[in-house]
């Protein structure tokens, strides 16, 4: 999936960052809007492992911290959010 979406927005305070995620591909978007419980949590996982490899990310979110993550289309409307609080 690299280069099928970029960053919005990125924002951070004591207890999580929360972070917009646009799918700039429609075919992934069309995929998300048919099942996005299904797509979420896949979603997630991936972006959970990739997290959970760090060690010093581990550390943090196995901490408390907490990473929020709202998926957006191409045009900016939202379909879905996740969070990550646990590696």
């Amino acid at each position: 999936m690299d280069g099928d979406f970029r960053v919005r927005s990125v924002s951070r305070d004591d207890t999580a960052i929360t972070m917009s995620l646009e799918l700039l591909d429609e075919r992934i978007v069309a995929l998300a809007n048919t099942d996005r419980d299904l797509f979420g949590r896949i979603m997630t996982t991936v972006i959970a492992k990739e997290i959970c490899s760090d060690r010093d990310a581990r550390a943090l979110f196995n901490s408390g911290f907490k990473l929020n993550i709202r998926f957006l289309s191409a045009r900016g409307r939202p379909l879905f959010t996740s969070a990550i609080n646990r590696c």
